[in-house]
């Protein structure tokens, strides 16, 4: 049987909308009212239909996301919301209709906490599948060479967003392939399915928890509504990432939100019983036709005012032919986003080239960013004229901002600049110097060390000089030495870490038993803080992964079950920073069989105090302190318990532990019967010697048959 899926569970079944007049710059959209109208037609074609049961996906209900329906929602299993249709007999064929309110709010990210750990339900989210390839070793190693220096946990994130969205290429003759993640890094094509994919599976592969967001989007280039997939990455709090549309960190309001997954899925959310289970069921969505529809209507938007607070400079603007200098914008930091940017050139002329011409400003609050282009004028000009050349830095978030840069045949081309580092090894926040070496033409100037965090400046009179800098960046930090008249230098150094993390302590323990949940803790710290680890914990064939950003000594505790007896079995822990491993600890302990105690047999006899019971109890597997409570007495379980105990029927508990320290309890019923004195002597002749029917003769006569022997 066909069977068509849910609308909002595919990513080829979306709500675009037929929208009179365009949206220009979607990123800046503050917040937005639209309607969504879900209708449509259910056929059955050769078969009549018993039941009908319907599943649609609506959008999730948010802080940032308020759903209205007159309908009452569901609940699926990953929180996601639905409304069911259930009809039985329904006409043939059955069409509905639904009115879905949503308004949405733009999201930003003003703050993270300074440490976290992972939550423990939050480790589906960092799980190789085989859609999503953590497990891969080319994937992990690309992600720890793509986020090798980054200092916070959302760099990392907004570093694989940028490789994601440089690598790939859109390829519309895609949608609905749906490949996994080696596919799209090995192709590097796809659309925002393999865009989301293969990001998650970077982000995973490093410790970094990563989900999929279904839901639909409104594209200026179309002028409406796409199905569409993009991420949310858990650095401290969940925070979004579209790698295609790339929105890092911040997201608009034109983002609707139709489920969070684990895992892409194509569940069916159609059921149908019917006479003919080979009749073909059809399911026409109004309005939907491959990655488009017209089945959403904005009601009402409100947009941001693009930013300007942000400076765009060039080291220096006047240039002889041939000539070369730095453009540079500083960006400072509001709250966590990336700004994409693009300084493009001038039109009509190419008397000054541009490159590098789009960048990417990662910004974290209260930090600066700058973004650096290298400028060249072209040396073929006519000699009579000057060329004014305006550049104008673009970015869907920035105020378009022009900087005119000239070319004059007038001006003498400098000797070729000549700059180096005093030093190229030093620990993070360690002053460094650039050191000029300046022939006469070149003196009296200013001069200019760009870092990626901020802009150092000093004036030369001399034929040498400095200019003395500061970065806080570990690793290879890239850095660009400047000079007014024109010129500039590539530099740059090694930022060595004066961090050290290790394994404090591994607390493992040492009785563990078979079925029993036990506990892991290691304790992790570093030389300096805040700092990113991963912590990954085995044992048995069980591997557990958490991650946080610690700011001083933490520990990470792991949950396990043994599986299998055993009586050295090795516990591993590692601990990985950005750069890897940086410690492994190691414990070897027993795993036990879980103890049983049970009741095997009861006897009874007459003594002059009672009844005298003998219990035999079955004990197995390594047993602690095996106690048994009956008749109002508590005592210390041996195989065989012999106990004065009144006729009937007792509640026996027997209660004991293991090594481990797990406590078990279990009530058996034992019942003794009153021997007589029949059964007495019986008891205790069958105690003395082997069955004899001379005794029994003995025992209904009453003359002399007592000697005789068995």
């Amino acid at each position: 049987m066909e069977m068509k899926k849910a609308a909002f569970l595919l990513l080829l079944a979306f709500f675009p909308v037929v929208f009179a007049q365009g949206i220009e710059s979607p990123q800046l959209v503050k917040s937005a009212s639209v309607t969504i109208d879900e209708n449509g037609t259910v056929s059955v074609l050769g078969a009549d239909v018993r039941t009908l049961d319907i599943n649609l996906s609506i959008p999730l209900s948010s802080s940032y996301q308020e759903v209205k329906t007159y309908d009452q929602a569901r609940q699926g299993p990953e929180g996601n919301q639905y409304i069911r249709i259930y009809v039985e007999n329904p006409p043939n064929p059955f069409k509905y209709s639904k009115e879905i309110y949503v308004e949405t709010y733009s999201r930003s990210t003003p703050a993270l906490p300074a440490s976290y750990i992972v939550p423990s339900q939050y480790s589906k989210y960092v799980e190789a599948t085989s859609r999503t390839q953590s497990d891969d070793p080319e994937i992990r190693a690309l992600a720890l060479k793509i986020t090798e220096n980054s200092t916070t946990p959302f760099e990392r994130v907004a570093r694989l967003a940028i490789f994601v969205n440089r690598h790939m290429t859109y390829n519309e003759n895609l949608v609905g392939q749906e490949y996994d993640a080696v596919w799209a890094l090995r192709n590097k094509q796809g659309v925002c399915v393999e865009y989301s994919t293969l990001f998650a599976a970077l982000a995973r592969s490093i410790g970094i928890p990563a989900r999929y967001v279904n839901g639909y989007v409104y594209s200026d280039r179309y002028s409406g509504w796409l199905g569409h997939a993009w991420a949310e990455a858990y650095v401290g709090e969940w925070v979004p990432v579209d790698p295609t549309w790339f929105e890092v960190g911040s997201l608009d309001a034109l983002h609707i939100e139709a489920g969070k997954f684990s895992e892409l899925s194509r569940e069916p959310s159609l059921l149908a019983t019917i006479s003919n289970p080979g009749a073909e069921v059809v399911w026409d969505t109004t309005g939907k036709s491959g990655a488009f529809a017209n089945n959403i209507f904005m009601q009402e938007y409100e947009s941001f005012a693009a930013d300007s607070d942000y400076v765009l400079k060039a080291v220096e603007t006047d240039l002889a032919p041939g000539e070369s200098t730095l453009a540079y914008a500083v960006l400072n930091g509001k709250d966590y986003r990336v700004v994409p940017l693009v300084l493009a050139g001038c039109t009509g002329g190419e008397s000054v080239s541009v490159s590098g011409g789009e960048q990417y400003a990662i910004l974290e609050p209260g930090k600066k960013t700058i973004v650096v282009w290298e400028l060249y004028a072209s040396y073929d000009v006519p000699k009579n004229y000057v060329f004014t050349c305006p550049l104008t830095l673009n970015s869907p978030m920035l105020e378009t901002k022009r900087l005119d840069v000239r070319v004059d045949p007038r001006i003498s081309k400098l000797p070729t600049l000549q700059a180096t580092l005093e030093k190229l090894s030093l620990l993070p926040g360690e002053r460094n110097s650039a050191l000029f070496a300046l022939p006469a033409s070149r003196q009296n100037k200013n001069y200019y060390v760009i870092t990626p965090d901020e802009v150092f400046q000093g004036r030369i009179s001399s034929s040498s000089g400095n200019v003395q800098f500061q970065s806080s960046l570990p690793g290879a930090v890239p850095l660009y030495a400047a000079a007014q008249g024109g010129g500039f230098v590539r530099l740059e150094y090694i930022s060595g870490s004066n961090s050290s993390l290790a394994i404090d302590s591994f607390f493992m323990p040492q009785s563990l038993v078979k079925g029993k949940q036990a506990m892991a803790t290691a304790r992790v710290s570093s030389k300096t803080y805040p700092t990113d680890v991963q912590v990954e914990f085995s044992f048995g064939g069980h591997i557990e992964k958490k991650s946080g950003r610690i700011i001083g000594p933490t520990d990470f505790d792991f949950e396990f079950i043994p599986n299998e007896p055993m009586l050295a079995q090795q516990a591993t822990v590692r601990l990985y920073g950005p750069p890897g491993l940086a410690d492994e600890k190691n414990a070897v302990v027993s795993v036990a069989e879980e103890p049983s105690m049970s009741i095997t047999d009861v006897s009874a006899v007459k003594s002059t105090g009672g009844i005298e019971a003998t219990i035999t109890i079955a004990m197995s597997g390594g047993i602690v302190n095996p106690i048994i409570k009956i008749g109002g007495g508590t005592y210390a379980a041996r195989e065989t318990m012999e106990l004065m105990l009144p006729a009937g029927t007792h509640n026996a508990v027997l209660l004991w532990s293991d090594s481990a320290g797990n406590v078990y309890e279990k009530t058996e019923e034992v019942n003794i019967e009153d021997p007589g004195l029949l059964g007495s002597l019986a008891e205790k002749a069958a105690g003395s010697a082997p069955p004899c029917p001379f005794v029994l003769l003995f025992l209904f006569g009453t003359l002399g048959f007592a000697f005789y022997r068995c």
